[in-house]
């Protein structure tokens, strides 16, 4: 009796809720220690739970087992990845898919606030996020200043670019040997008045 008291009490004080694991992942009993499978599956499941993916986060948990990483950094990695998605689900709302969560997440956690990612929801309704939300993200974790960042992605959505000009972007961005600077558009260069 005393067991299923001090279970859940322990969960809750770690920050993982008590959800039932409703599903096992054989790729994860395959390369995980089982103490690390079962604090990935709970996360899984309170992922799941709050409408979240869970796909990700499987991927998350397999990338830091083919890195070597250690059950707590493992653990550390998807639950931070949980947290991103959970905001850019706030953010983006329950019609956001899997792809655009992924790419909300990875904007946030480069720097992005959430209420530029509303905006940038607003500015390409009828249109997919996720590539311009990527972009973004790489842009910021690029070491572009946050409002460059965000003026150039904002600029581009609001004349209904499409996503080949966000990747080419990207490209141009990625592809220079002198910082990032040459890779943004001529009007996100120019200092705000």
């Amino acid at each position: 009796m005393r067991h299923s008291i001090l279970l859940p009490a322990l969960f809750l004080a770690a920050g993982l809720s008590v959800v039932p694991l409703t599903a096992q992942d054989a790729r994860l009993a395959a390369r995980l220690p089982q103490g690390t499978r079962l604090a990935v599956e709970r996360l899984m499941d309170s992922a799941r739970a709050g409408g979240l993916p869970t796909e990700p986060l499987v991927r998350k948990a397999l990338e830091g087992a083919s890195k070597g990483a250690d059950s707590a950094r493992i653990v550390s990695a998807v639950a931070t990845l949980a947290r991103y998605l959970g905001e850019a689900r706030q953010a983006l709302g329950p019609g956001a898919d899997e792809a655009t969560l992924v790419a909300g997440a990875a904007a946030l956690r480069a720097g992005a606030q959430p209420a530029r990612l509303r905006a940038l929801d607003s500015l390409r309704r009828r249109e997919q996020l996720a590539v311009p939300l990527s972009v973004l993200a790489d842009l910021l974790t690029s070491g572009v200043e946050p409002e460059r960042a965000w003026t150039t992605v904002r600029e581009m959505a609001s004349q209904g670019a499409p996503d080949a000009e966000f990747l080419e972007l990207r490209e141009r961005l990625t592809g220079t040997g002198h910082g990032p600077s040459p890779g943004l558009p001529p009007a996100a260069g120019r200092p705000p008045t």
